[in-house]
C-alpha cells in the first residue's frame, strides 16, 4: 500500500485555493462552471494578471501593490505588497481592473501576500 501523502504548506496551499476558486463561482452564480461552456475571460488566468504587474489594486477599505508573477508548472503564484492590509491567512477580494471582484486565498507575510492559481491538465474532466 503507497504511503499516504504528508499534508504540507504548498499542497494545503493548492488545496484550498482550489476550493476557494470553487467557492468564488457559486457564490457568483450558484452552479459551478463547465468545462468548455462560453463564459467572460477567466479571472484566474495568467494572461489577466501580468499586464497588472506593478499597479494598485483595491482590497476592501485598502489596496495592494502586484509585485511579481511567476510561472510553475500547473499555474502561476501572485506576489503582493499589503501594507497590513492583509493580517491574516485568508481569502480576500480584489478588484480586478478587467474581471470586477476575484476571490483569492492569501498568505499573509509582514507587509507582503502570495495567492497561488493553479490549474488542472486541460485533459482532465469531470463529466
Amino acid at each position: 500500500m503507497p504511503a499516504a501523502k504528508a499534508l504540507n504548506r504548498r499542497l494545503f496551499l493548492a488545496g484550498t485555493t482550489g476550493l476557494a476558486m470553487a467557492a468564488a463561482a457559486t457564490a457568483a452564480n450558484g452552479t459551478l462552471p463547465r468545462a468548455g461552456a462560453a463564459q467572460a475571460p477567466d479571472p484566474y488566468s495568467l494572461e489577466l494578471w501580468e499586464p497588472l504587474l506593478g499597479r494598485a489594486l483595491a482590497i476592501g477599505a485598502g489596496s495592494i501593490r502586484l509585485t511579481a508573477v511567476d510561472r510553475g508548472p500547473l499555474g502561476f503564484r501572485l506576489l503582493f505588497e499589503v501594507g497590513g492590509a492583509i493580517p491574516a491567512d485568508d481569502i480576500y477580494t480584489v478588484q480586478h481592473p478587467d474581471s470586477g471582484p476575484v476571490a483569492l486565498f492569501m498568505t499573509a507575510h509582514g507587509e507582503h501576500a502570495a495567492a497561488i492559481i493553479t490549474h488542472l491538465p486541460k485533459e482532465t474532466s469531470y463529466d
